[in-house]
């Protein structure tokens, strides 16, 4: 439990890096296509930035490592029990099969995920990721921490 919780740190470090390095990238992408407009584009959304970045650093940093020793956890016992899923060994697919399969199955999953969230029972807690009165590309990471 003590390496997936140090290989958990590990990958927080990295995705907080990449958060930097995307942030670098979209600001000059803001200079090149706004130009003088840029930084009053900036200051507008500056408070919806910083309510975007609480909400992906808490995900982040408290809910994250939560999920990771519960699968961890359910994982352990699957195998402990002899509760694991087969797949036969000798199951393959061309790498082009897989990857279009892949694609078309995560976005229907995604599809009806979303619109799954937009239903009475779900809303409240989806609410969060359209409350954004200023929208910019750190709009896509703010999600309810539940």
């Amino acid at each position: 439990m003590n390496q997936t919780l140090l290989n958990l740190w590990d990958k927080l470090v990295t995705v907080s890096l990449e958060l930097l390095l995307a942030s670098i990238f979209f600001i000059l992408l803001s200079f090149i296509l706004k130009r003088e407009k840029a930084l009053d584009a900036g200051r507008k959304s500056l408070p919806e930035t910083r309510v975007n970045l609480v909400y992906y650093f808490t995900e982040l940093f408290a809910v994250v490592p939560v999920l990771v020793v519960m699968t961890k956890f359910i994982q352990d016992s699957l195998i402990d029990n002899e509760l694991t899923i087969l797949v036969p060994a000798d199951y393959t697919l061309p790498v082009a099969v897989t990857a279009l399969l892949a694609v078309f199955v995560s976005d229907i999953v995604g599809y009806w995920r979303h619109r799954l969230m937009h239903t009475a029972w779900l809303w409240p807690a989806h609410a969060v990721h359209h409350s954004d009165r200023q929208l910019t590309w750190l709009g896509l990471m703010r999600f309810h921490p539940i």
